[in-house]
């Protein structure tokens, strides 16, 4: 059913859904080996998802968690990315910049990237 879901012309909130039910599915198998073709499905699925709809939270989440289970640092530095623009100033997002600043520092060597998360952290 999902299948056929994913080929109507529908809106970017539903097709955002339709692609994170379908990663869901493996999401199981994806965590047990986050190098699997399962994994490669659900990576895709979500990446979907969060191309139709960046404000999808729990597609940014579960892609967030693969890609840090697959040390693909510069994905979850988007998915930080992500969440900061859709959050209101408060201590949610100052803490969402602080984990970004966090990846950028220790996963990208990104110093300049780090303080300027570390700003928008103490601004926030």
């Amino acid at each position: 059913m999902l299948e056929s879901l994913s080929e109507l012309p529908i809106s970017n909130m539903l097709a955002a859904e339709v692609a994170y039910r379908r990663a869901s599915l493996l999401m199981p198998a994806a965590r047990e080996a986050p190098s699997s073709p399962d994994a490669d499905r659900a990576r895709a699925y979500l990446l979907e998802a969060v191309s139709a709809d960046g404000s999808h939270a729990s597609a940014r989440h579960a892609l967030m968690e693969l890609a840090q289970a697959r040390l693909e640092w510069s994905t979850v530095a988007h998915m930080h990315y992500l969440a900061i623009r859709e959050l209101p100033p408060g201590l949610n997002r100052a803490k969402i910049h602080l984990d970004l600043a966090q990846t950028y520092l220790e996963h990208l060597g990104d110093s300049h990237s780090a303080a300027r998360n570390l700003e928008g952290a103490l601004q926030d």
